[in-house]
């Protein structure tokens, strides 16, 4: 009978050790989490804020912790709650998430997501999605229900969206279109744009463009008024604005909030691989749906096929 050695019994009891070592005991886990800071608030956008976790959720292996901010918001509480949680990353969501988030950036990457978004041109900023919708998609829309259109109108505040507009412009570039943009430095001076644009632009290949600007498009007054001439005029007009399709717009869209949120998640796990050398970038809203109106593609003598209709995710007037 074999005898094993002390060295031998010492080298399979090292060994074991170390298997033990690396076994991931639940409970001890150094695998950092996910946070998902949003503000409490009503119906609908509590539902658009859930649905975009349920992505989150999806998208990330981690475990995906939510912090739902009071009015009575601590910022010490907060970080307290980040370390206790072992947080790698914040998902943060709509500009009062951005906002308090912002006061923790110094320590963890943020992730933005629901709101509007500008690039800084120093790079001083979150990274996030906007809900930009973008230009690539807009126009490849464009040109699958009217090929015939050779030129696109925008007015847009150059403060806030003349970073879409040069995607834009490669955009058009890609489907042939020519593109017009026109800054507008005040809603009276977008109102005279707009009015130059609707008497001047050829229905017969021509489209305008109404991006989600706040401070071009007032809602209330530039917004019928632009529906109206448009129709009268034939002139095609599709939106940035998920309700502008409703109103009369050939088309517009709006967020797929389960797909921003895997989107959004990736981005998050980007940050925490890359650590240091992540560097923040602000991409334009790519998991959209699509809002049809069809009676304005009838009084545009649009032909909306079968096929088609059955790749659109709204229509008005509903079917």
């Amino acid at each position: 009978m074999r005898t094993e050695s002390i060295a031998g019994k010492t080298f399979r009891c090292l060994v074991a050790s170390i298997l033990l070592a690396l076994l991931p005991w639940p409970g001890f886990s150094n695998e950092r989490s996910l946070a998902v800071i949003y503000p409490d608030v009503r119906e609908p956008y509590q539902s658009v804020f859930q649905e975009i976790i349920a992505g989150v959720d999806e998208q990330s292996a981690r475990q995906v912790k939510t912090y739902v901010l009071s009015r009575e918001y601590e910022q010490k509480a907060l970080e307290a709650w980040l370390t206790n949680n072992n947080i790698g990353a914040i998902i943060a969501l709509g500009r009062s998430g951005v906002n308090v988030a912002a006061s923790v950036a110094d320590l963890l990457p943020v992730i933005a997501g629901a709101l509007l978004l500008t690039p800084d041109p120093d790079g001083k900023q979150e990274s996030g999605i906007s809900l930009d919708t973008d230009p690539e998609i807009l126009f490849r829309q464009l040109k699958m229900l009217a090929p015939g259109i050779q030129r696109v109108h925008v007015i847009y505040d150059p403060q806030a969206s003349a970073w879409l507009i040069d995607l834009a412009r490669i955009a058009a570039r890609h489907h042939g279109l020519e593109l017009s943009a026109y800054p507008a430095e005040s809603m009276k001076q977008s109102a005279r744009l707009y009015r130059d644009v609707l008497e001047k632009a050829d229905p017969r290949n021509s489209a305008l463009w109404i991006p989600v600007d706040a401070a071009t498009v007032d809602e209330k007054v530039i917004l019928p008024l632009v529906l109206k001439e448009s129709w009268d005029r034939s002139l095609l007009v599709f939106s940035s604005n998920p309700a502008h399709a409703k109103r009369g717009a050939l088309f517009s869209f709006y967020p797929d909030n389960v797909a921003l949120g895997r989107r959004l998640a990736a981005m998050a796990e980007q940050s925490i691989s890359d650590g240091a050398r992540f560097d923040p970038v602000i991409f334009p809203l790519r998991d959209v749906r699509i809002a049809v109106n069809r009676r304005t593609a009838d009084h545009l003598g649009i032909s909306i096929t079968r096929e088609q209709q059955q790749k659109f995710d709204l229509m008005f007037p509903a079917p």
